[in-house]
């Protein structure tokens, strides 16, 4: 099966950052504000059950949290490109700035899936595989995704 994402990994987490007025202050002192202005509009989340065959919603630990949820639900392992993960860059821009990993950042309004076959409505970030392993196939350096911190 093929694994998807819809929406942006660590968005909320970004836009709730930037709207706290002391951070978005160290954030204009080195970004312009229109770099920003895409967190002023709601979030949109996608739905693709007529090709899915599971989806987990992001929440608290971020995609990387859904993802190992979902396989492990479905008693499956897999391998993925963290690289294809939608992320936008303000969100990479805020989170280096704050030290966070916006793969593993609160990410609601984005959904991980499993889907039957393709769809151009969701990014694929890689596909089920045998046994219960994880894998990052995108590193120079094989990794495998652990279960999600508290």
């Amino acid at each position: 099966m093929i694994i998807a994402v819809t929406g942006f990994a660590g968005d909320s987490n970004a836009k709730n950052i930037y709207l706290d007025i002391e951070k978005q202050k160290k954030l204009l002192d080195r970004y312009p504000q229109s770099f920003f202005g895409v967190y002023r509009g709601p979030d949109e989340p996608s739905l693709l059950i007529e090709k899915a065959f599971d989806f987990e919603e992001c929440a608290d630990d971020g995609v990387l949290g859904a993802l190992w949820r979902l396989l492990k639900r479905n008693n499956l392992g897999g391998e993925y490109s963290q690289r294809a993960i939608p992320v936008r860059q303000q969100c990479i821009e805020i989170s280096e700035f704050f030290g966070i990993n916006p793969y593993q950042a609160p990410s609601y309004g984005c959904t991980v899936w499993l889907l039957k076959d393709m769809d151009d409505r969701a990014a694929v970030i890689g596909h089920t595989a045998k046994g219960p392993a994880i894998k990052r196939t995108d590193a120079e350096v094989i990794s495998y995704l652990r279960r999600p911190g508290t």
